[in-house]
């Protein structure tokens, strides 16, 4: 009796194993965080993104802005004050998604067909670093940064960024950017 007991409970413990280890196991949505340290492909990505970006804040709210931020970032193809309308209409679809673009010329008789007038103007930087990686419920990705602003006509600021990314299939990065926000009162994200 007490060896039929023994093998019966081992069968119903192996079968209580075997389901524990082969059943579908319910996963939830990670939240994942990334340190600037950690390895993770996102953050690099993300950051080659936010330091090729020219839009921030009120940026984001008009297409003439976001044109601006294409043209500053494509500013090494700039030849004799103008740049390939290709390389714009490709930029705006990559970093934000916008496509089938069509420019307003302003830039009276120096317009050229094909190409966007590069107006002579100062110009800030942004450099990006030491991203944190959250992944919302609905797929996109919050990154903070700290972020150093490089206004033309004054020092250096150190403050943060909070930046949202899509995914998008069409984009060259797998991502867009909805928005990305940079704090003007110091206060950190």
């Amino acid at each position: 009796m007490k060896k039929r007991f023994a093998v019966m409970f081992s069968v119903l413990l192996c079968v209580v194993l075997l389901s524990l280890v082969f059943a579908p196991a319910k996963v939830a949505k990670p939240i994942v965080t990334v340190g600037a340290a950690e390895e993770n492909t996102l953050a690099p990505r993300f950051l080659n993104m936010l330091n090729h970006n020219y839009a921030y804040n009120e940026g984001f709210e008009t297409f003439e802005g976001l044109t601006e931020s294409a043209v500053l970032g494509n500013l090494s193809l700039c030849e004799n004050g103008y740049i390939p309308e290709r390389y714009i209409k490709s930029y705006l679809a990559d970093m934000y998604g916008i496509a089938a673009v069509t420019f307003d010329d302003n830039s009276g008789e120096l317009h050229k067909d094909g190409f966007v007038y590069v107006k002579p103007m100062g110009y800030t930087t942004y450099k990006h670093e030491n991203p944190t990686v959250t992944e919302n419920e609905d797929g996109t990705y919050t990154v903070l940064t700290d972020v150093t602003v490089g206004a033309h006509d004054s020092l250096p600021k150190d403050t943060t960024a909070v930046t949202l990314f899509a995914p998008n299939k069409n984009s060259a990065f797998g991502f867009v950017i909805i928005y990305s926000n940079i704090s003007t009162n110091n206060e950190r994200y």
